[in-house]
């Protein structure tokens, strides 16, 4: 299973596709945010402190509505929103 991390604001990331199981071992991993985008449907979960973030998708949504994932990252923590187009 390959795996994808990156830093933004001294927080860790991880990214997940292509299995929805992976959306499930994120909240096992070291980082703050798991992102995962396969099934284009738009959510956001907290667990165990983690975020779980789905953006959905811009041009093939499987909503109601195109959307998309913003997440601003300060030093007072996260906040994922998802945005509908």
């Amino acid at each position: 299973m390959a795996q994808e991390y990156w830093r933004i604001s001294r927080q860790k990331m991880f990214h997940c596709s292509k299995d929805t199981l992976l959306w499930a071992y994120g909240v096992r991993l070291p980082s703050a945010i798991t992102l995962c985008g396969h099934t284009h449907i738009p959510d956001i979960l907290y667990e165990n402190g983690i975020y779980l973030v789905n953006p959905g998708s811009c041009s093939k949504p499987r909503s109601s509505k195109p959307t998309y994932a913003v997440i601003d990252i300060t030093d007072k923590g996260i906040m994922p929103v998802i945005v509908e187009i």
